[in-house]
């Protein structure tokens, strides 16, 4: 690939993720003036745990497909090898579309309310269309099609908005929202089973691949159960803790401006992680010397980039919550603003520290950091949300996230210590 295919192909995945989170964003607003607070606040609650399912069941799965695809296509078995992924995530899927399903609906009996039949059954099918959009979506990043990729994710963004504003049009409930995101997934399968495709994953002597496809199952996707686990915990403990300790509506209500700061910065943190990682692991492939200025350039535009965005939060955070959401959603909209943008500076610069760890081979190392961040997380959401509401939950984000950068940063110290020690008793 030449530099300038490169070069456009950047650019044409930076345009995809502005884009898609453009939409996103925009949405919030359609969604806070339909549904109240109670009702947005549960469902996107029901979507985080479900999101948790998948990421413990079946990302095992399919980040092995991601990793093990080109492989399997170099032998001739592409096709059977996403075809093995697909039969193993939905055979797990199905089990926890099950144990979801039944658990939403105890979990909503116990609270002395109804058992919304239609938003446990629709949590099941979201549960398996994902699945499928997961496997087919892995196959398309591992075969590098950005502009496919890029082009799903983007429509992806627009039929979710849409089509959940439309179910949230007719009936403002759980079940409803819950519901219109499953249709725009379906949708999203029609385009997709025709890119990935579809027909071909299904064909193949069944079984020729799967011993193989368990294997790297084993040991590449299942130690990244620990890790999404903490990982999750680490970023959405908060909201469960505000859910339980002042209820579905404070959620809803934390939720809207979180998410408004967080896609933002995130968007920054994923950009400028696209254009300086590969930098770096070819510089410590080259050069300790360069690769340690790549890292130093790299975290100073990650600062600056996240001061100007408070700064801007600051003077217009007001400005931006009476557009992007409805009334009721903006009392603590711009503090819940504030912090969640520094806490995800803060995490930008964590990813920063642990990119360089796994640039010496370190990823082992980061573990202790993702604990700590998820246990502060539980830990700090407890006591700030009982004492300042729905900015101590922002608060507790923010500082939950300083000191996984802090563990992250001691376990980096610690390898590059490591690292010098070790060259230094190197014979001359």
């Amino acid at each position: 690939m030449t530099a300038k295919t490169t070069l456009r192909t950047g650019a044409l995945v930076l345009a995809g993720h502005v884009a898609a989170a453009a939409v996103g964003v925009a949405a919030l607003r359609i969604y806070t003036e339909l549904a109240p607070p109670g009702v947005f606040g549960e469902a996107n609650l029901l979507l985080s745990a479900l999101a948790l399912g998948m990421q413990v069941v079946i990302a095992p799965f399919t980040a092995s497909q991601l990793r093990f695809h080109s492989q399997a296509q170099a032998r001739g078995d592409g096709g059977q090898f996403t075809r093995e992924s697909l039969v193993w995530s939905l055979r797990a899927a199905l089990v926890l579309a099950i144990v979801c399903s039944v658990g939403f609906s105890l979990w909503r009996q116990w609270h002395g309310e109804s058992a919304e039949i239609l938003a446990a059954g629709a949590s099941a099918i979201w549960l398996i269309a994902m699945t499928v959009r997961n496997v087919l979506m892995s196959r398309l990043q591992a075969e590098r099609r950005q502009a496919a990729y890029t082009a799903i994710q983007v429509l992806e963004s627009i039929l979710l908005a849409v089509l959940t504003a439309l179910a949230l049009r007719q009936s403002a409930t759980i079940g409803s929202y819950v519901v219109g995101q499953v249709v725009a997934i379906a949708v999203l399968l029609m385009p997709l089973v025709r890119l990935a495709p579809w027909p071909k994953a299904l064909k193949g002597e069944r079984g020729r691949a799967n011993a193989g496809f368990l294997s790297n199952v084993l040991s590449y996707g299942v130690p990244f159960v620990p890790m999404s686990m903490l990982t999750w915990v680490a970023n959405l403990a908060d909201r469960y803790a505000v859910a339980f300790l002042l209820g579905a509506s404070a959620v809803g209500e934390y939720v809207a401006p979180f998410a408004i700061a967080s896609r933002g910065m995130a968007l920054v943190n994923v950009g400028l992680n696209d254009f300086f990682r590969p930098i770096l692991f070819d510089a410590e492939n080259q050069d300790t010397a360069k690769a340690q200025r790549v890292f130093r350039s790299w975290i100073a535009t990650s600062v600056c980039l996240s001061a100007a965005a408070l700064v801007f939060l600051h003077f217009a955070g007001g400005l931006v919550s009476s557009i992007l959401l409805a009334k009721e959603y903006r009392a603590s909209a711009v503090g819940v603003m504030m912090w969640v943008a520094l806490g995800y500076g803060i995490f930008g610069v964590n990813q920063i520290f642990e990119t360089r760890l796994l640039s010496l081979n370190r990823s082992a190392r980061l573990l202790p950091s993702m604990a700590l961040g998820a246990a502060t997380n539980i830990l700090f959401s407890l006591v700030l949300v009982s004492r300042n509401g729905i900015i101590g939950a922002a608060e507790a984000t923010c500082a939950s996230f300083a000191l996984q950068a802090i563990g992250a940063a001691l376990m980096l110290y610690l390898a590059l210590r490591q690292a010098r020690i070790g060259q230094a008793q190197l014979p001359a």
